[in-house]
């Protein structure tokens, strides 16, 4: 009986931790997902304007900055969760702001994959 309970406070400890450092990403799935092809730091960024090629979308991604984080990490898990679908970018990316008790700004995109490798160049 004691084991099972510092085992069960143990793991609260451990959700709560794991809740409240680095940037959260919500994944709203619209399509297949794919194996990597790029690295999170090749993925492309679209904001103003969309990619002259044909692609595919993968999901809505959305990552807020940590309590303890900035935007340029939100940025970093946004593309990083993007690459884990197997998208090549993310197009419509744009920055929102999460309001009442938990204000924290992030960014929400499509992750995208190309229809012809030749546009990840």
């Amino acid at each position: 009986m004691r084991m099972r309970w510092r085992n069960a406070v143990l793991s609260g400890v451990l959700l709560v931790s794991v809740g409240c450092f680095g940037p959260r990403v919500r994944v709203t799935q619209l399509g297949e997902t794919f194996p990597p092809r790029v690295a999170a730091e090749e993925i492309k960024v679209f904001s103003t304007q969309a990619p002259a090629c044909p692609y595919r979308e993968l999901a809505i991604v959305t990552a807020y900055e940590a309590e303890f984080g900035d935007l340029d990490e939100a940025m970093a898990a946004l593309k990083g969760r993007a690459r884990d679908l197997g998208a090549d970018a993310v197009v419509a990316v744009r920055l929102v702001s999460r309001g009442g008790d938990d204000p924290r700004d992030g960014y929400s995109g499509t992750a995208v994959r190309f229809s012809n490798e030749d546009c990840m160049h």
